[in-house]
């Protein structure tokens, strides 16, 4: 089977990409800390913003600098030293760098522009400390009147967090909504670059009270964004009001699925200068974050990509690089022996199905072992991991019309690709049995259009729900003990490892019922092991190059053998559901290599 090849431009602007074409390169930022504290903050360190740490926000790397010029410095000995950088964006970011007298922050910035004469200057500050007296100042910085004298670009990044106004009196922010907007247009009035921050998954908020904010400054004449996820820090009110009564903190995953949302309803051009926040683990109370910024973007374009879903297409349609609408165009299939029609994955680098067929190893790996007894139900209840094509789904659906013995066929489906079910829609070719099933490329167009299908006519009725998203988000959602049969068909354990582990699978353990079977394809021993752990008994059906599990040790029949004392029995791990795959079988690697010592 021959791979096509694939481009695919980001899903949303980045802000390297925005300084390359603005800037014509990559600018460095140098954080600087003037010591200006925060209005809303007693002498003794009290009060404040709810979220706040002691620090104010000050950079790692400065933490320990003293004075200005001092932590200047050290920031450029830092950027050049570990990104190779030239050229720099000075940052005036811990506290509220605007809180201090007018003349006071003239020589702030002249002390730091007399160490690094940064192209483009930043200045981080709350809304309702922007008088225009402080306006004056960022304007003669922008005209060359401080510092070294030429123009430079000025950008202005107010905390805005939230556009609610009950959200801003519970975090104590000390401003309402309709000042941070009055300051965004105050500093476009004036000619500054302006680059809000937001907060999403702060305390009491709704997922819509969130989108809410973020339409709603993307109505406003901003530049740039800076999005935020929740970090309850060690030390701070926030931090005591999470002891006292936890409240949802969004991990990864979660996250994920807040920022793809959030950057769908963002104008198309608009830069996104942070996706994520920083906070040690050490300092971090909430949420529970094993993912490092870059696994973090590579979930998220996955995940958006997989949807479908670029930055603006909640706005309007979204233009790729190419000039098409995001989403449309796609490789050709390719034929299997059965005559059935699968595709190429790019980002997997292999193709959904075997050379014999689609159809072919749907009904054989994954229904027919199940069958009589797993169709024979009043209610045949189904999960499908990875629909993918929607192969495997649609064989059991013309199994439990022709066993004639359930009343209800519900299947619930997990898939972070919608462009897969779209494709599929376009190209699948009926089944021999095609009587026993309405038309399949309908089913596909229902699901891939509205995420739902309902037959209500047939015998048994049937219902198939969509839950787009990543595996490992979505399943956890589900109703424990539900379901009769579980088809389990990610991509390879060397490509997709990441479902295959004995934690995932832990999770599919609480999902299924007692006498009920999880089939899958894969025979190997660390997946056989994984199994085992999770609480599942395991049978191997060779003659189909397939696995049959099931809590009970009688659905099964003989037991797959393995020895526990061979490598090949050590399962993968994903303790807190995030590895990548790269990061999954390292860890497994490294398991080898200590046993082997």
């Amino acid at each position: 089977m021959s791979k096509p090849p694939t481009s695919d431009p980001p899903p949303f602007r980045t802000y390297r990409d925005f300084m390359i074409e603005r800037y014509g390169g990559t600018l460095q930022r140098i954080p600087v800390d003037f010591g200006t504290g925060c209005p809303h903050r007693a002498e003794d360190g009290s009060g404040g913003c709810t979220f706040c740490a002691e620090h104010g926000g000050r950079a790692r790397q400065t933490l320990h600098a003293a004075g200005i010029e001092e932590q200047v410095r050290r920031g450029v000995q830092f950027a050049r030293g570990r990104y190779g950088g030239t050229r720099f964006w000075l940052y005036a970011q811990t506290w509220t760098p605007t809180l201090a007298p007018p003349e006071v922050q003239r020589r702030l910035f002249e002390r730091a522009l007399g160490v690094c004469d940064a192209d483009v200057v930043s200045v981080g500050a709350r809304p309702d400390c922007l008088p225009p007296p402080v306006l004056d100042v960022l304007e003669d910085l922008a005209q060359g009147r401080i510092g070294p004298a030429h123009p430079r670009e000025v950008w202005v990044e107010p905390g805005i967090q939230s556009l609610h106004d009950a959200t801003l009196r519970r975090i104590r922010r000390g401003h309402d909504a309709q000042c941070g907007l009055e300051a965004i247009r105050a500093l476009k009035r004036r000619g500054f670059r302006v680059a809000p921050h937001l907060i999403l998954g702060l305390p009491g908020e709704s997922f819509e009270g969130m989108m809410e904010t973020v339409e709603r400054l993307a109505a406003e004449p901003v530049d740039a964004v800076k999005l935020h996820n929740l970090h309850v820090i060690r030390g701070t009110a926030l931090a005591e009001e999470y002891r006292r009564r936890p409240f949802p903190v969004p991990g990864p995953l979660e996250y994920a699925e807040l920022l793809l949302e959030a950057l769908r309803r963002l104008p198309p051009d608009l830069p996104v200068m942070r996706l994520c926040t920083d906070t040690p683990g050490e300092e971090r109370v909430a949420p529970v974050w094993r993912m490092n910024k870059g696994a973090f973007t590579e979930h998220l374009v996955r995940l958006m990509r997989g949807r479908e879903a670029r930055q603006g297409d909640r706005i309007g349609p979204v233009a790729t690089s190419s000039g098409t609408e995001a989403g449309k165009g796609d490789e050709a299939g390719t034929t299997g022996d059965d005559g059935s029609v699968t595709r190429w994955n790019a980002q997997f680098s292999e193709h959904y199905h075997c050379r014999a067929g689609a159809w072919w190893e749907a009904r054989t790996r994954f229904v027919e072992p199940a069958s009589p007894e797993g169709f024979d139900g009043s209610e045949v209840r189904v999960l499908d991991v990875c629909f993918g094509l929607g192969y495997n789904t649609l064989a059991a659906l013309i199994e439990a019309r022709r066993r004639g013995r359930a009343r209800r066929f519900r299947v619930d489906a997990l898939e972070i690709d919608r462009g897969a079910v779209r494709w599929a829609a376009e190209h699948i070719r009926p089944p021999e049995d095609a009587s026993l099933c309405p038309d399949p490329a309908a089913i596909l167009r229902a699901l891939y259009t509205s995420g739902h299908w309902r037959d209500g006519q047939g015998a048994p009725e049937a219902d198939i729900a969509m839950h787009w998203g990543g595996a490992r988000e979505k399943a956890p959602q589900l109703d424990a003990g539900a379901f009769d049969l579980i088809f389990h068909d990610p991509f390879s354990t060397q490509r997709n490892s990441e479902l295959w582990t004995v934690d995932f699978f832990r999770i599919l353990r609480r999902l299924i019922r007692p006498g009920g079977l999880l089939l899958t394809y894969s025979r190997s021993r660390p997946v056989c092991a994984g199994l085992r752990q999770a609480g599942f008994a395991v049978g191997d059906l060779e003659s189909r190059h397939a696995v049959l599990a099931s809590p009970d040790p009688a659905r099964v029949g003989e037991p797959r053998f393995m020895d526990p004392a061979e490598t090949g029995s050590i399962p993968f791990r994903d303790p807190w559901l995030c590895r990548t795959n790269r990061e999954v079988l390292r860890a497994r690697e490294r398991r080898i290599r200590l046993w082997k010592k």
